[in-house]
């Protein structure tokens, strides 16, 4: 068994390899073959966010837990879209929608935290 000294390489490492398994998967594949303006919010939610925000994945808030978002939603959705379009701790530059226009990363995001009401 190998032991990271250093914590963070150790974190990196666990990221790209759940990052490379994500992007191996059919629902991934599935996510970009759809145009755009064919999807509904909910289909974006569920190919491009629901597998780390379902489960919490590397830190990720869980989808309609309010202990779970914390003070993340005091930042407000144009903070927490920029988050999301750019890239946020393990979560990547536009989350696993690499094909997602600025206003469906909103929708979505608003999506999201309309489950915490």
């Amino acid at each position: 068994m190998v032991i990271f000294r250093d914590y963070k390489l150790y974190k990196f490492i666990r990221l790209i390899t759940f990052l490379s398994f994500i992007s191996c998967s059919e629902v991934n594949q599935s996510s970009v073959s759809k145009t755009s303006e064919l999807r509904t919010i909910q289909e974006i939610y569920t190919q491009a966010c629901a597998f780390c925000h379902d489960r919490g994945m590397a830190g990720a808030p869980i989808y309609a837990n309010t202990y779970s978002w914390g003070q993340r939603v005091d930042k407000g959705i144009d903070t927490l879209t920029y988050n999301v379009k750019y890239g946020l701790n393990a979560m990547p530059a536009m989350g696993l929608c690499a094909d997602c226009t600025d206003e469906e990363l909103r929708a979505v995001v608003k999506h999201m935290l309309d489950s915490l009401d």
